[in-house]
């Protein structure tokens, strides 16, 4: 099972309402097409406008083609815009993290 980390934020403080609303009630079909991606155990810590997100998967490749090619998450993340910073020029809004340190 593969790790994945990502950090990334809101525009502004007041973002985060509605994006904590829109994941308490993330639809159903975003959540069946996370399970298809072989997504297990997402989370996403918040820490003023800092969000972190974590999730395992077993093949990372695999799990982003599944993504790349659905068009409900690609409207879920277009809805996401609204609430997370993207980069002025390359519209980037992750940043991948690398794991430094494990204790099991």
């Amino acid at each position: 099972m593969k790790k994945i980390a990502v950090l990334f934020k809101l525009k502004d403080p007041s973002c985060r309402e509605g994006y904590e609303y829109a994941h308490k009630n993330l639809p159903q079909e975003m959540r069946e097409i996370l399970t298809l991606a072989g997504i297990k155990n997402y989370t996403i810590w918040n820490y003023k406008t800092l969000l972190f997100g974590y999730y395992e998967c077993e093949d990372p490749e695999k799990t982003n083609e599944i993504l790349k090619a659905s068009p409900v998450f690609a409207a879920w993340r277009k809805q996401m815009e609204q609430y997370v910073y993207m980069e002025p020029v390359t519209n980037q809004k992750e940043w991948d993290l690398e794991l430094l340190f494990e204790h099991q």
